[in-house]
C-alpha cells in the first residue's frame, strides 16, 4: 500500500514538472511575442468597464464545471471504446500484441491519460472560445465579459494560447497572487493579463 502511494506521488511530481516547464516556456514566448509591437492602452467605451474579480471568478467557476463534465464524458466514451475494441480483438486474436498494449498499458494507466486529456480538453475549450467571434467562454458570456488586447482589439490565437498556458506557472510561482492582482490593479489585470497584454471588460 505504501509503495502504491509513493508511486502515485512520483507520477504526480513528473506531471507537475512537465506542466511547469511548458508553462514557463509559454510565459516567456508570450511576453516576447506581445512586445514586438507597441500597443496603445485604450479605455473602454461608455457603458463598458473592466471586469471585476468577482465576475471573473464566477465565470471561471462555471467554466470549470463545464470542462469537468466534458472531460468526464470524453474519458468515459474513450474508455468504453478501448475496452470494447480490446474485448473484440482478444476474442479473435488473444495473442495479438496490440490488444496487450491496450489492456496492459492504456487501461492500466488510464488515470494518467485522463489527466492529460482533461488538460487538453480544458485548454481547447478556453482557447477556441476566446478566439471565436464572442471572445468569451460560456462562463464569461453568462457573466457578460470579454477578452481584449490592451488596445481593445481582438487578440489572436497565439496570444490567447500563450496566456492560458502561462496561467499555471504564474499562479504557482506567486502562490495565487497572479490572479488576485485583478482586485487592486487599475485595469483589473492579472499577472497573466499583463504578460499577454490583455484585459477583460464587462459588457453590461
Amino acid at each position: 500500500m505504501l509503495d502504491y502511494y509513493m508511486n502515485k506521488c512520483v507520477e504526480l511530481g513528473c506531471d507537475l514538472h512537465y506542466m511547469i516547464a511548458l508553462s514557463i516556456l509559454a510565459t516567456l514566448a508570450t511576453f516576447l511575442y506581445t512586445r514586438q509591437k507597441k500597443q496603445a492602452c485604450v479605455e473602454p467605451k461608455k457603458g463598458s468597464s473592466y471586469s471585476s474579480f468577482r465576475r471573473r471568478f464566477f465565470a471561471g467557476l462555471l467554466d470549470a464545471i463545464f470542462i469537468g463534465i466534458l472531460s468526464f464524458i470524453i474519458t468515459f466514451v474513450l474508455t468504453f471504446i478501448l475496452s470494447f475494441i480490446s474485448s473484440l480483438i482478444y476474442m479473435e486474436y488473444p495473442q495479438l500484441s496490440f490488444n496487450n498494449f491496450i489492456r496492459d498499458y492504456l487501461l492500466k494507466n488510464l488515470h494518467i491519460f485522463s489527466q492529460i486529456l482533461g488538460y487538453m480538453v480544458g485548454l481547447s475549450y478556453i482557447v477556441l472560445q476566446l478566439h471565436s467571434k464572442y471572445q468569451a467562454t460560456i462562463g464569461m458570456r453568462i457573466l457578460g465579459i470579454k477578452l481584449y488586447n490592451s488596445n481593445l482589439t481582438k487578440p489572436n490565437i497565439w496570444v490567447i494560447l500563450g496566456r492560458e498556458l502561462s496561467v499555471y506557472f504564474l499562479t504557482v510561482i506567486t502562490l495565487g497572487i497572479a490572479g488576485l492582482m485583478i482586485i487592486w490593479t487599475r485595469r483589473k489585470q492579472s499577472l497573466y493579463d499583463k504578460v499577454s497584454r490583455t484585459v477583460v471588460c464587462r459588457e453590461w
